[in-house]
């Protein structure tokens, strides 16, 4: 089937090993392109969290994607507030997750 072109390279979520999975071949365990995957994702959580600290453009932006969720809409100041936080918080663990991947990949 991945012969017959059911698959497209160029598309928007081709980076995505999951989204035509039914028509992939089958996964080959392949360490180095794990680690290539995780220090990407590394990068971009790392990259996130720099400019959040050193663009004030780029953390307005941000803060007014957050301030969209229907949650923080409805909650009040204070409520919004803690979901405005958390989410940061989120931003922060997420660097750390796929910093703790790669550490444990280069240990595999």
């Amino acid at each position: 089937m991945t012969q017959a072109g059911f698959k497209k390279s160029g598309d928007i979520a081709f980076w995505s090993q999951y989204t035509y999975q039914a028509f992939s071949a089958p996964p080959i365990f392949n360490i180095d392109r794990l680690i290539s995957l995780a220090k990407a994702r590394v990068d971009a959580a790392g990259d996130h969290l720099w400019l959040l600290q050193t663009d004030p453009a780029y953390m307005r932006r941000h803060m007014r994607q957050i301030s969209e969720f229907v949650a923080v809409k409805r909650a009040g100041r204070s409520d919004s507030c803690r979901i405005i936080v958390g989410e940061l918080c989120h931003d922060l663990q997420l660097y750390w997750f796929w910093q703790s991947v790669v550490v444990e990949l280069h240990e595999a």
